[in-house]
């Protein structure tokens, strides 16, 4: 797994090896991983099961979801930086929410 995330680029291991997650370099490395080394994939799913599998892909999908609010959401600053200051303040926050989540703060 690692050297297929080595034979991705640095902007796929270098987040990893801090301990940020990012979506794409994540996705990047579960597709290749699978179609080259479908024999170490495919036994974990017995060994992890289909109630944890189906708990991580939530955990996933909510990382697809703040890596591409993230983006839109900086995109609307601009504008929503005239609202009034108390949901000025949540805009914020929920902007820092996506970040982290995002792993943006890489």
């Amino acid at each position: 797994v690692f050297q297929a995330m080595a034979n991705l680029g640095d902007d796929v291991l270098k987040p990893f090896l801090q301990d940020v997650v990012k979506f794409s370099g994540l996705s990047k490395t579960l597709f290749v991983t699978s179609l080259t080394k479908p024999g170490l994939v495919v036994p974990v799913i017995p060994q992890v099961g289909l109630t944890m599998l189906l708990d991580w892909m939530v955990h996933y999908s909510n990382l697809a979801l703040y890596s591409s609010l993230y983006p839109a959401g900086k995109l609307l600053s601009g504008m929503l930086n005239t609202l009034p200051p108390k949901p000025r303040y949540y805009y914020h926050r929920w902007l820092d929410a996506w970040r982290y989540g995002s792993g943006g703060d890489y």
